[in-house]
């Protein structure tokens, strides 16, 4: 039996009657922190703190800055295409029922609130950098 377009679990092979159980199979406990949402939020932080580590070497948006170069486009352009790109990964693996050959849905779901979280860093930074500009003048 295939799984249905809304099924949120197709990458676990199973008839969907089965789904819900099975994905609950693979939460074996509750939290730490007592709530699913902060768990996630306290994964991402830690995510993105190791990544950041790997991928800006100069400076938390370094990387960022540097491929935005390359590409001859703003680095607020650059993050929302990585969002853009997630998005399609993530559209492509739900509504096709494609099984994951790398990273889960779950995985990139991740990365892409990453990505959303870096874009409103960004954001920020630049507000604080034109704030810093404007109390020279």
């Amino acid at each position: 039996m295939g799984h249905p377009r809304w099924c949120m679990f197709p990458e676990l092979h199973v008839p969907h009657c089965e789904c819900r159980t099975e994905a609950m199979n693979l939460v074996t406990e509750i939290p730490a922190v007592g709530s699913f949402i902060q768990a996630v939020a306290s994964e991402l932080k830690e995510t993105l703190s190791s990544k950041n580590e790997d991928y800006a070497p100069n400076g938390e948006f370094s990387n960022f800055e540097i491929a935005a170069e390359f590409a001859g486009v703003d680095v607020f352009s650059l993050i929302l295409a990585q969002i853009g790109i997630k998005m399609t990964r993530i559209n492509n693996l739900h509504n096709n029922g494609h099984s994951p050959n790398n990273e889960s849905l779950r995985d990139s779901i991740m990365d892409l609130a990453g990505y959303a979280e870096i874009a409103a860093a960004w954001l920020d930074a630049v507000q604080a950098d034109a704030a810093e500009d404007y109390k020279e003048i």
